[in-house]
C-alpha cells in the first residue's frame, strides 16, 4: 500500500466523521429539510465505504480486481447510490419541471445500466471505469444546467448564503476532477498515488456539503 494515499484516506475519513456530526446536528434543527437529509445520507454512506475499505485493507489482503471482493462490490453499490442521491439533490434546486423529470428518470436508467455493466464485463476495473465515467458526465451536465438557470435568474441571490450553490459547485468540482481519473482507471490503478486525486476531490465536496447545511435555504422561481 502507498503511505501517502493511506494518509489521505484517513484524513478524508476523519473529515467525513466530523462533517457527519455537523450535518446531523443541522438536520435536528431543520427536520423538514430535504436536501440536508440527502447530505447526511451521502456523508454517512461515504463514511461507511471508507471505514469498510480501511478495515478490510488493514486486516486482510489488499483488494484486487476480482468482482467477488467485498470492497469492490461495496464500491460499485456506493456509485449507484451516489448517483441517485446527487441527482435528487440537483433536481431539488432546478426550476424546470421537464429537466427535473429527466433527471429523476435517469435515477432509474443509470442503476439499470450500471448493473448491466457489472454482469456484462468480466473485469471490475472496466465496469467501474465505464459506470463512473457515465455518472460523471450525467452529473456534470445536470450541474451546468443548474448554473445556466442561475445565470438567467432575474435577481441572483447572494451565492455565499445559498446552499444550492455550494452543493452543486461541490458536485461539479468532484466529477470534473475524478471523471478523467476513472476514464483511464485501468492505467491509473497501477499508480497508488493517483488515488489521492480521488480523496482530495471527495474531501472538498464533503466540506462544501457541510457548508451548505449551515446555510438557510433560498428559493428561486
Amino acid at each position: 500500500m502507498n503511505r501517502s494515499s493511506d494518509i489521505a484516506g484517513i484524513i478524508l475519513l476523519i473529515i467525513c466523521i466530523i462533517s457527519l456530526a455537523i450535518t446531523i446536528n443541522q438536520l435536528v434543527r431543520n427536520k423538514n429539510s430535504f436536501y440536508i437529509r440527502l447530505i447526511v445520507l451521502y456523508i454517512f454512506l461515504t463514511v461507511f465505504q471508507l471505514s469498510l475499505g480501511a478495515y478490510i485493507t488493514t486486516f486482510s489482503a489488499p483488494p484486487n480486481s476480482n468482482k467477488a471482493s467485498i470492497v469492490n462490490i461495496s464500491v460499485y453499490i456506493y456509485i449507484i447510490f451516489e448517483y441517485i442521491i446527487l441527482s435528487f439533490l440537483i433536481s431539488n434546486f432546478i426550476v424546470s419541471e421537464f429537466i427535473k423529470k429527466i433527471i429523476k428518470l435517469s435515477c432509474i436508467l443509470f442503476p439499470a445500466i450500471a448493473i448491466f455493466n457489472w454482469f456484462y464485463f468480466d473485469s471490475f476495473i472496466i465496469a467501474l471505469s465505464i459506470s463512473n465515467t457515465m455518472e460523471g458526465i450525467l452529473l456534470i451536465i445536470s450541474s451546468l444546467y443548474f448554473f445556466q438557470e442561475l445565470i438567467r435568474t432575474p435577481i441572483i441571490p447572494q451565492l455565499e448564503k445559498d446552499p444550492s450553490f455550494w452543493i452543486v459547485i461541490g458536485i461539479l468540482f468532484l466529477f470534473i476532477c475524478i471523471t478523467p481519473y476513472y476514464l483511464s482507471f485501468e492505467y491509473f490503478k497501477a499508480i497508488p498515488q493517483m488515488q489521492i486525486i480521488d480523496y482530495v476531490a471527495y474531501l472538498i465536496i464533503i466540506v462544501l456539503f457541510t457548508k451548505a447545511s449551515l446555510c438557510k435555504p433560498i428559493f428561486r422561481k
